[in-house]
């Protein structure tokens, strides 16, 4: 997440590093909303896929692993919350 191009356009990344940025997943939804509100462009429809494939790609290994630790998940919430770590 800290190389997400939030504050610095993807102008200012050397080009050998370019398809390092783009695996990123928050890249394509920022740069998505970019163009929506700083320059009025309404992104092609590369770009929505590009939001999809990649949010469907990092939330499938979230499900699973979710899937298998949700029967105990309420209990580390409320040992977390008990250390005051949340």
């Amino acid at each position: 997440m800290y190389g997400t191009p939030i504050f610095y356009t993807l102008d200012t990344m050397p080009e050998r590093l370019l398809w390092v940025m783009k695996l990123n997943p928050m890249y394509h939804f920022l740069n998505t909303f970019r163009n929506l509100a700083m320059f009025g462009v309404i992104p092609g429809p590369n770009a929505w896929l590009g939001c999809v494939f990649s949010g469907l790609v990092f939330m499938a290994p979230v499900m699973l692993v979710f899937g298998k630790l949700q029967k105990n998940f309420i209990l580390h919430i409320a040992y977390l919350r008990s250390r005051k770590w949340m």
